[in-house]
Formats: structure tokens, sequence, C-alpha cells
């Protein structure tokens, strides 16, 4: 007898392979962790047809580096511990061959890597809100993030962040407005000032970037003060989109 899951009335009605659904159910999974917090597996959710079945719809989309991906899409409802029914749009595509519409029953061999990702989700109904503490020279710091701070030294500090997903060019742009907000109004009302941001460095896959923040003669109640606005960016949109964000000793970047 086959077990009862989130996926079952999906997998009754669109055939796919092994594979397919093995990386759908794992990344899948793991995407609504990341925006919500939430456990697919935990026989509290069921992805449900909106009418009738399920049907595979392929998009032509172009990515920020002007790449054109085929994704393939599948729209349904999302029903979970309060058993109300919310649009989701669970979605997917080749790594490695962009171009190409990879139905759910395509044979493995001919598609390549596949990535799976939510395109559409019920982050604010579903959103588990957890805060994280920890502290800093005496003061209790509570982010929606995960966070970590090791410094031995100062005033050289770096900031790694960790998205929950490839960040956006909104999102890096949110990070760094709500870091120059905080310098510059730290600047204006202490006397010890901040004195240099560098431009962020971002990973190969786009979901993190790191940052160097020479403090100059501030008081280490600038980080503290640094830290609950970059909370604060992430805060003010639907969902955090960080993950973590650690905090450590640094060294100046050379000027490019």
């Amino acid at each position: 007898m086959n077990e009862i899951d989130w996926l079952t009335l999906l997998t009754a009605s669109v055939p796919m392979n092994e594979r397919f659904l093995s990386e759908l159910r794992q990344q899948a999974c793991e995407h609504a962790r990341q925006l919500t917090g939430i456990d697919l597996t935990s026989g509290e959710y069921a992805f449900m047809p909106p009418d009738g079945d399920f049907a595979p719809e392929f998009y032509q989309t172009i990515d920020a580096d002007g790449n054109q991906h085929t994704v393939g899409c599948l729209c349904g409802d999302l029903v979970g511990p309060d058993a109300n029914a919310y649009p989701a749009v669970l979605a997917w595509r080749s790594k490695e061959r962009r171009e190409l519409g990879v139905a759910p029953d395509a044979d493995p061999s001919t598609t390549g890597a596949l990535e799976f990702f939510w395109a559409q989700f019920p982050i604010s109904e579903f959103r588990t809100e957890q805060r994280t503490s920890a502290s800093w020279g005496g003061v209790a710091l509570q982010t929606s993030f995960a966070l970590d701070i090791s410094i031995s030294r100062w005033p050289d500090i770096t900031f790694g962040i960790q998205g929950k997903r490839p960040l956006s060019g909104a999102e890096v742009a949110a990070i760094e407005a709500a870091l120059d907000g905080a310098i510059e109004d730290w600047n204006a009302m202490h006397e010890g000032k901040i004195h240099y941001r560098s431009r962020p460095e971002m990973s190969a896959e786009s979901d993190k970037l790191v940052l160097y923040i020479d403090f100059g003669t501030a008081s280490q109640d600038a980080l503290v003060a640094l830290v609950r606005a970059l909370d604060s960016s992430a805060m003010g949109r639907s969902a955090s989109f960080i993950a973590r964000c650690t905090i450590g000793a640094g060294q100046r970047p050379p000027h490019r």
C-alpha cells in the first residue's frame, strides 16, 4: 500500500519518472522550509488540483543575465493545518538545458540536472514566525534569521549574509540601503564614526553575499545598530529572505 503524503493527489494524476519525483519531493520541501519554516512531510499538508486534474504547463522566462529558460509549472492549492486552500505553483527547469521543457515522465538521461522551486507559495499564511536570539556586548539581539557573531578583533568586520534562495537585485539593494541608512544615522548621532562599507561580493549561486565594514572609531554598540537595521530590511518584506548572518573579523578588500 502506497504511503499517503502531501504529493499523493499529484502523483495519482501526473505520470512521473522516479528521479523527477524524488528530486521534486526533496527540493520542494526544502524550499518550503526556507520560505516559511514549515515541514510539508508532517502529514498536515496536501497539494490539490484547483479544478479537475493537475496539468503541466510550460512558459518561457528570461533571467537577470538575459538567458532564456523553459519553466514547467503545476498550479494547485496547498491545504494546511487550518484546512484552508491557498493558491500555489510548483515549478521546475533543467539546469543544463535551459531551452528544454521537461515533462515529468521524460527520460532522465535527456534532461540534465533539474531545479524545483515554488513559483507561488502562501508565505504569509504558512510562515512560522520564528525569532532567533543572540547577544553581543551584553545586548540581547532577536532576529528573523540565524545570527552568528564571533569577533576576535575590532574594528575590521565582515558580514556574511546567506539568503534562503538566490538573492534578487531588489533584495541586495534592500540590504545595502538598510546598512547604509544605519551607518548614516550612527555617524550623525555619535562622535565615534563608522568609516567604510565595501560593495558586496556575491557567490556564484547568488545566494550569499559578503561585505566588509570598517567600524573606525565607533563603539561596538554600532554593530548592534547595524544588525537591527539588517533585520528590519528582511522583516519589511513579505517574509525574511535572509537565512543566516555570520559576523566575524575581516580584512579591508583592495579597491577595485
